[in-house]
């Protein structure tokens, strides 16, 4: 095998692994979008900022609030919402910019990641 066919193969196996990753491929649970995201806000107070957001319908599951820095690292930081239209007021906001999300949980297994919002503070 020459070296340049080596180096295709190498680069062809890294694509894969790369799309594979960000499409969810590989994942045990991936998202579905069964519970469409109506509205999804934030207002930056001075020592909060204040989300809210509506489910277009109800199904069994639970909702969480999520929030990550620059390092697009995401954590819950809400309790979890069992209904279509929620608010949660997020009393320790990072400095900057932050990434907020909901993530719907399902009783079968099934993970829904909805729209991300940026707020800056």
């Amino acid at each position: 095998m020459n070296t340049i066919t080596k180096y295709t193969k190498s680069a062809l196996l890294v694509t894969l692994i790369t799309v594979g990753i960000a499409s969810n491929v590989f994942a045990k649970q991936y998202s579905v979008s069964t519970k469409e995201l109506v509205s999804f806000e934030a207002e930056a107070q001075t020592e909060q900022v204040n989300l809210s957001w509506s489910l277009s319908d109800s199904i069994e599951g639970q909702t969480y609030v999520q929030r990550a820095g620059m390092d697009m690292q995401f954590e819950t930081i809400s309790p979890a919402q069992n209904n279509e239209d929620g608010q949660f007021e997020d009393q320790q906001p990072q400095s900057g910019i932050s990434f907020y999300r909901l993530v719907t949980y399902l009783e079968d297994g099934t993970v829904i990641y909805h729209k991300t919002i940026t707020v800056t503070k």
